[in-house]
């Protein structure tokens, strides 16, 4: 509105309070900490940190990882340094894999927390199996898998079952079941460009070597995996399907904390 000031709907008044009431006891709470990240590189590096300090919680700690990162990128030291001219010719890029570090978060850094990954996919027909293909390889907790285009109001919850529905054939899309290599821009790109500001520092090589040998240790099941398939489809009360999904994470994470005490 004019001045800066915003006008709201008197019959989503009531709505719009309540979110703003919650927001100001989450900000005099501290119970919220926003992490910003710009690139790949210091999402990565800011996943891995938060995972080790949380390593303590165990159980009662959980991942939700829904960001939607890119399957392709430039390697760090592959980056030009300076613009690029466009004199040189046709510009021609060559991206590489996005290392997959779940693997690492399920076995190495968190081992005993509750992870919950995504599956976007455009395919019917494929998006079950990838989501079981995820269970199997990283040996996350839970899969969100969703449509591009019903994605706003139906997803699909993913579990691992002891049967006796039906078998899930995980799918090979073509990445390594222990994918514990972080680019070598993660690990040489401190050392190339020391004037970047990361948001927590370049872990060393070596570490690097010690950590994917004990995910290599532990292995990945390559066996069929039997999945349970939740659906959840937006409520025509609800502008968004995220409410209804974060309500129903939260529910398995309570299952989750009660079998990892009685075991």
């Amino acid at each position: 509105g004019r001045g800066g000031r915003v006008a709201v709907r008197e019959e989503v008044q009531p709505q719009i309070a309540a979110c703003l009431q919650r927001a100001h006891r989450v900000q005099s709470q501290r119970t919220l900490l926003m992490v910003e990240f710009q690139n790949l590189f210091e999402y990565l590096q800011s996943l891995k940190c938060i995972a080790v300090h949380l390593h303590h919680l165990g159980p009662r700690a959980l991942f939700y990882l829904a960001a939607a990162v890119s399957d392709f990128y430039i390697p760090w030291s592959e980056l030009a340094e300076h613009k690029i001219q466009s004199s040189t010719g046709p510009l021609q890029l060559a991206l590489q894999k996005v290392p997959k570090l779940l693997g690492m978060l399920t076995s190495v850094w968190v081992p005993d927390s509750m992870v919950v990954s995504f599956k976007l996919e455009t395919d019917p027909g494929m998006l079950v199996r990838k989501a079981a293909a995820a269970l199997r390889t990283y040996r996350v907790h839970t899969v969100v898998a969703n449509l591009l285009h019903t994605r706003k109001d139906q997803v699909l919850l993913v579990t691992q079952s002891k049967g006796p529905s039906p078998p899930a054939q995980a799918v090979d899309d073509g990445k390594p079941d222990t994918e514990s290599e972080v680019t070598d821009g993660v690990t040489a790109g401190q050392e190339q460009r020391s004037s970047v500001d990361f948001t927590t520092q370049v872990w060393k090589q070596q570490e690097l070597e010690e950590q994917s040998a004990a995910l290599k240790q532990k292995g990945c099941s390559q066996a069929e995996v039997w999945v349970d398939t939740e659906e959840i489809n937006r409520a025509n009360y609800e502008p968004y399907i995220e409410r209804q999904l974060v309500s129903q994470v939260v529910a398995k994470h309570t299952q989750f904390i009660a079998h990892r005490q009685h075991q």
